[in-house]
């Protein structure tokens, strides 16, 4: 089979200015042809952007990078190997080359313009990059050029090291699966560099990772810096020195294999390109070397976040031949040994789903996978696989099911009666089965074979064991595994070996215990002979670990241990069936794995309509982020936009602080007492078009925008809240204004997992980050609706601690709604909250005994940061408007005072709060705040020296005055 590319077509349409793109692929060989040569073209823009700054001119609002120096660095990448020339490398024809840049120009990642890389970006001229040849523009003396799109979150003043990642994920989103995007990645990387998957590299990678960790620390030590940066040249020296210092290893192979580490370092983020000094490097976070290899060399599976459980994906060695330029160094051709795996469960819990999704995705990365059925009928097993989508593949891979072969042979035509007795369908499928194999590694495609068995003794089985590991063929391929299903129910069935048979009738222990010693020597002599011919294997087994002797003995020698469980919550809904329960109970958890760290846990393990789906367990995810946390400071203010709750805060020396940033809040209390609308307050506050909430508010905020996370309520909820005071006090009254810096997540309830919060919250968090955009504060509203609605939240004890962690590594101030105090003591969930809580804002209602509580609200302070808050109860007085007839007798006696004083600065702040105690006012001296905000607006006044205008001192302080009629506190006389 020829490869080409002619077979891609892609329809740009009216989509295209939404950044979509709808792409038809005829044959996944032509997808990975393209993937590749966008990796490919990305890389080159990488290594531009390294070696040379970007281009600028006189007031250039952004540089730009001359697509000459493009072609120039590709050529130089070519030269030294670190571009090769294959089918799906980048090509230096200019229509290949042209068309791979064109894409990125069109989706956005780019703008291409005419001319060198000065002024505003404006007055350049936009150039199509069509039909032309590459190198440049029609005017020889006008070079055409690209630059990053603002909106792509890089400095405006330098050229950007894009992720290929995101990029290539943007251009083929939603076809097949997000594995085979990574997969073109690391495979290009791999493939740049000779990378195969040998002790040898593996040990340069380690050396690699101790090296930058090394060199992280003492500059980190040096500088007292959480970022260090480092020059190119020098981390690439100092890789090469320390590697040849441990292994003798040819120069130019050390500097390829330094360089393969610094690119997939930056692909995965531990990297990052300086944005002022262009030849430096900055090492962003540590590097774990068994992270590393498990990201570069892991199998990319698409069974959700299982890749994430085994930090990358998991390792199984492939038996693919070291390149033959590198043939000289017998070294570096120390394959890895294959790996023993199994997967256990009881009846149910999925585990042939979760073995042949497994296999495919093996498939789908161009390797051979042969699922032996010892029980199950092949038509059902068929039926899933259309069921899941995985067949067709339309030309990845080629399947050989049970039909693919006549269903009996003659036997004058099988050439043996004793072939055709029981044995000869097993042996023709077998037979075609070889020759598939033989020819698909020509073409470099998969092949995934069902063959359905019913060995009736061991030799049996080990007769179509040994007939696979074989194949000389699967030395051509990159990962080859062999399925047993289900291995344990062979052994109950099978007839003993010769030396037991009689013997098992009688009730004789030590024959059983003989036995059994013989069935672990036999699996092991299978695992041995896999490995032996570097093949993966996999048993599936059936029951517990503790419950089967057989699975014990399997799982003592198997490398690698699935465990597939019902997770036991103490209780089950009577109206939910035992199926529809099971269905959302079970668990995926790694027992043991030898070779490879693994994120703890008990996993979501789900079956959908694309096959098996795994989520991170709250634990996992913690686990994940612990070594990204930034420290916390609590030093830095923040309003809550309510400026009375802030002053209570504060505290009588008036030097503590009210909210700080990065602190966790919570408003603790009955339903209607204000509480989401005061958390809408301390969303929208730095939005604010308020004089008093200006200066308290959005001065003090890190980022405008903010998140509301609710489980119940909507933009129609928001809308209503902003219809009432709140939009009056913040000066917000449209739902489209809000929506400027508001972000609102609304989480689904049910049967929903931690797992499922977590990964929302996570996608959304990127989602912003992509472009550029962060939040400073977040709300989540109501946490008694969600535990309530959501039976899975409660019964999770680490999701509180994870849900924490996530927003202490996002670095955002949050605020928590929970139900009152006697309901949490009730709740572990709420109660979590409120014992982790910086601050905790307690409302009530007082009532008599034994009736309904209901009129006023309540509001003390529980705990703060810095534990000088106030500690009396308040009473929230909430909606109360100013008349305009008030209003305009405050007004006029404030005018009247303000004319008979000379020495206005000294005597105003006494005379301001007379005139507001006088009889009638509506605010009196109960606000708490009203005095030290008029002190403070004065203050401000009086340090300007100038005696201000009196229209604009009258209009601050009624501003003041009018605001505080909506939302106040007053000290309650009891």
């Amino acid at each position: 089979m020829e490869l080409t590319h002619t077979g891609v077509n892609i329809h740009w349409s009216t989509a295209l200015q939404e950044r979509k793109v709808s792409i038809d692929i005829e044959t996944p060989v032509d997808l990975r042809i393209k993937l590749g040569r966008i990796v490919d073209m990305l890389r080159v823009i990488n290594m531009a952007a390294l070696a040379t700054e970007a281009e600028h001119g006189g007031g250039g609002e952004r540089g730009g990078m001359s697509v000459v120096k493009l072609w120039a660095t590709a050529y130089k990448m070519r030269k030294k190997g670190d571009l090769r020339k294959a089918e799906d490398c980048l090509p230096l024809e200019p229509q290949p080359f042209h068309e791979a840049l064109r894409i990125l120009v069109d989706l956005g990642y780019y703008d291409a313009y005419a001319g060198v890389a000065e002024g505003p970006i404006k007055s350049r001229r936009p150039y199509s990059l069509r039909n032309c040849d590459v190198r440049q523009a029609p005017n020889k003396r006008a070079p055409w050029h690209i630059v990053s799109r603002g909106k792509r979150a890089m400095s405006p003043s330098c050229f950007p090291v894009q992720c290929p990642n995101e990029a290539v994920m943007v251009i083929f989103k939603g076809h097949l699966s997000e594995n085979l995007i990574d997969t073109a990645i690391r495979e290009h990387i791999r493939a740049t560099f000779d990378l195969a998957q040998s002790e040898r590299v593996f040990r340069a990678f380690r050396s690699f990772a101790h090296t930058y960790n090394r060199l992280r620390e003492e500059r980190q030590r040096n500088i007292a810096s959480t970022f260090v940066r480092i020059p190119v040249s020098a981390l690439l020296a100092a890789f090469s020195s320390d590697l040849q210092k441990e292994d003798f290893i040819d120069p130019r192979r050390a500097g390829q294999l330094a360089r393969a580490f610094i690119e997939i370092a930056l692909c995965v983020g531990i990297l990052w390109r300086d944005r002022t000094l262009y030849d430096h490097l900055t090492l962003v976070t540590p590097c774990d070397y068994q992270w590393l290899l498990s990201t570069l060399f892991g199998l990319r599976t698409s069974m959700g976040e299982l890749n994430r459980i085994f930090f990358g994906g998991i390792l199984l060695p492939g038996s693919s031949q070291i390149p033959e330029r590198w043939e000289g160094d017998r070294r570096d051709q120390e394959l890895v040994s294959s790996l023993a795996a199994m997967v256990q469960g009881e009846s149910g819990s999925g585990k042939t789903t979760f073995a042949c999704h497994l296999g495919f995705d093996v498939v789908r990365h161009g390797g051979v996978c042969l699922y032996l059925a010892l029980e199950q009928w092949p038509n059902d097993l068929q039926r899933s696989f259309y069921g899941f989508g995985w067949l067709p593949e339309k030309g990845m891979f080629d399947y050989l099911g049970p039909s693919s072969i006549a269903p009996r042979q003659t036997a004058e035509e099988a050439g043996d009666p004793e072939e055709d007795s029981g044995s000869s369908y097993e042996t023709r499928y077998f037979r075609a089965f070889q020759r598939q194999v033989a020819r698909n590694h020509v073409e470099r495609k998969g092949v995934f074979g069902l063959m359905p068995i019913r060995p009736r003794s061991w030799q049996q089985l080990r007769k179509w064991i040994d007939s696979f590991l074989e194949i000389e063929a699967l030395q051509n391929y990159p990962i080859s595994i062999l399925v047993l299903d289900p291995f344990n129910a062979f052994i109950a069935l099978a007839d003993p070996p010769p030396e037991f048979s009689g013997k098992l009738s009688s009730e004789n222990a030590i024959v059983s215990t003989e036995l059994g010693h013989w069935i672990r020597a036999a699996t092991s002599d299978i695992f041995e002979a896999a490995k032996a011919t570097n093949v993966n294997i996999l048993m599936v087994c059936e029951g517990g670990h503790m419950q089967d002797r057989e699975i014990s003995h399997i799982t003592n020698t198997s490398d690698l241990v699935f465990s597939l469980h019902r997770a036991n919550l103490g209780f089950q809904d009577p109206n939910v069936t035992e199926a529809g329960f099971h269905a959302w109970s079970r668990h995926l958890s790694i027992r043991k794995s030898r070779f490879q760290n693994t994120l703890p846990g008990h996993h979501r393990f789900r079956i959908t309509e694309n096959g098996v789906s795994i989520d991170l367990s709250p634990q996992a995810f913690v686990r994940r982020l612990e070594d990204n946390i930034p420290a916390r400071r609590l030093d830095l203010p923040l309003s809550s936009g309510f400026p009375d709750l802030d002053y209570v805060l504060r505290g009588e020396s008036g030097e503590g602080r009210a909210l700080c940033r990065n602190s966790f809040t919570v408003y603790m209390g009955p339903t209607g007492c204000a509480k989401s609308e005061l958390a809408t307050l301390f969303l929208l506050a730095p939005a604010a078009n308020t004089s008093v909430l200006n200066r308290t508010g959005k001065r003090k905020s890190a980022s405008r925008r903010s998140l509301l996370v609710t489980f119940r309520d909507d933009w129609a909820s928001v809308e209503t809240i902003l219809r009432g005071p709140i939009g009056r006090y913040l000066g917000i009254k449209s739902v489209k204004k809000a929506q400027e810096t508001l972000t609102l997540l609304q989480l689904p309830v049910g049967f929903v997992s931690a797992s499922d919060v977590l990964a929302k919250l996570q996608n959304v968090f990127d989602e912003y980050a992509r472009l550029g955009e962060g939040f400073g504060r977040i709300v989540f509203d109501n946490l008694a609706y969600m535990e309530l609605m959501s039976p899975l939240l409660r019964s999770e004890p680490y999701f509180i601690h994870g849900l924490m962690t996530l927003l202490r590594q996002k670095r955002v101030s949050v605020l928590f709604v929970t139900s009152s105090m006697d309901t949490v003591e009730n709740s572990i969930l709420q109660a979590q909250i409120r014992d982790s809580a910086d601050n905790v804002v307690v409302f009530d209602r007082p009532k008599p005994k034994g009736e309904v509580a209901t009129g006023t609200t309540h509001m003390a302070v529980l705990k703060s940061v810095h534990m000088e808050h106030y500690q009396g109860r308040y009473l929230l007085s909430f909606g109360e408007r100013v008349s305009t007839k008030e209003i305009t007798r405050f007004t006029s006696a404030l005018s009247h005072a303000l004319g008979e004083k000379e020495d206005w600065c000294s005597e105003m702040e006494r005379m301001i709060v007379e005139l507001a105690l006088q009889p009638g006012n509506l605010l009196g001296s109960r606000s708490v705040s009203f005095q030290p905000l008029i002190r403070e607006s004065l203050t401000e006044i009086c340090n300007k020296g100038n005696r201000p205008e009196e229209v604009v001192l009258i209009r601050k302080i009624t501003e003041i005055y009018r605001m505080q009629g909506l939302l106040h506190l007053e000290i309650t006389r009891s």
